[in-house]
C-alpha cells in the first residue's frame, strides 16, 4: 500500500532542511568571501533541490517538472513555485 501522507511529510521535512541549511551558510554572501567554498555549497544545495524535485514528481508532477527545468537552463522561475509562508 502506498504511504502517501508519510512520503508528503519526508518531502517537506527535506525542504526544510535544505532551507535551514540555505539561511545558516547563506551561499550567496559566501560565494562573494570565498567563490571556491561558495560555489560548491551551492551546488551541493542545487543537488539536493534536484533530489527533492525528484521526490516531488509523483505527488506534484508539474511543479517537479518545473524544478527539474529550471535547475537545468540555469534559470530562476518568474514567478515563486511555492508561496512564502509569513
Amino acid at each position: 500500500s502506498f504511504k502517501i501522507q508519510e512520503a508528503v511529510e519526508h518531502i517537506w521535512a527535506s525542504i526544510k532542511s535544505l532551507d535551514q541549511e540555505i539561511q545558516h551558510k547563506e551561499p550567496f554572501k559566501l560565494v562573494k568571501t570565498n567563490k571556491e567554498e561558495g560555489v560548491e555549497v551551492i551546488k551541493s544545495m542545487v543537488a539536493k533541490l534536484f533530489s527533492i524535485a525528484e521526490m516531488l514528481e509523483p505527488v506534484l508532477p508539474e511543479t517537479s517538472k518545473k524544478i527539474k527545468f529550471l535547475i537545468k537552463e540555469n534559470k530562476s522561475p518568474n514567478i515563486p513555485l511555492f508561496p512564502r509562508k509569513d
